[in-house]
């Protein structure tokens, strides 16, 4: 009764009664359970000519059939794509890189247990930019903002939207928003798919 994959194993039995050696048994304790998925990584940032792997980590006793799918068909067989096993890592390989195959896959484990899924997303979108300059800037009158972001592909531009906040961090309501569309350029952009960027603000009214 509620016995898990972790109790798995070999369990000796051993009985002594002071007479003669003691006697002993080995029994082999084998649990079935359904698939259990994990994803290397849950979105996975490329580009066109790139070659990816996206990778599941899969478990389950009977050991699980895994596929991979895109809207609903297989890719296993797609003419730049292959599927690799190795123990319990599941790879599919994709190369080169489209625009076209842009999009979710999902790999599928399945035995007599159940069935599990786990989707990986491959975009060639920048990650969400993260924000890394400290709180309070060393200027009066400006302050310099500074993001990092991951994308493959080199970043072109950036837009940035502020306004004046309250003493108690809201936003003032009175104030319009200013918005900023800068293009990087050309010279400072780089072939790695690590960034980091910074812009300064100017004119700002005193904290």
């Amino acid at each position: 009764e509620d016995v898990d994959r972790h109790v798995e194993g070999s369990y000796v039995c051993t009985a002594d009664n002071g007479i003669g050696e003691p006697s002993s048994a080995v029994m082999k304790v084998v649990v079935e359970y359904p698939p259990e998925i994990i994803t290397e990584k849950a979105i996975v940032r490329t580009g066109a000519g790139d070659q990816v792997e996206l990778v599941c980590l899969v478990r389950g006793r009977p050991s699980p059939r895994v596929t991979w799918t895109r809207d609903g068909q297989s890719v296993n067989h797609a003419t730049h794509a292959t599927a690799a096993n190795d123990a319990h890592r599941h790879t599919l390989i994709i190369r080169p890189v489209t625009e076209q195959d842009f999009g979710a896959y999902v790999c599928i484990a399945e035995n007599s247990q159940g069935q599990k899924s786990a989707v990986v997303q491959m975009t060639g979108l920048p990650r969400q930019p993260h924000f890394n300059s400290a709180p309070a800037g060393g200027e009066v009158n400006s302050y310099t903002l500074t993001w990092e972001t991951d994308s493959y592909y080199p970043i072109i531009a950036y837009r940035l939207v502020y306004r004046k906040a309250q003493a108690n961090g809201s936003m003032d309501s009175n104030k319009n928003w200013v918005d900023v569309y800068r293009q990087v350029d050309v010279e400072t952009v780089t072939a790695n798919t690590h960034h980091v960027m910074a812009h300064t603000l100017h004119n700002l009214d005193v904290a």
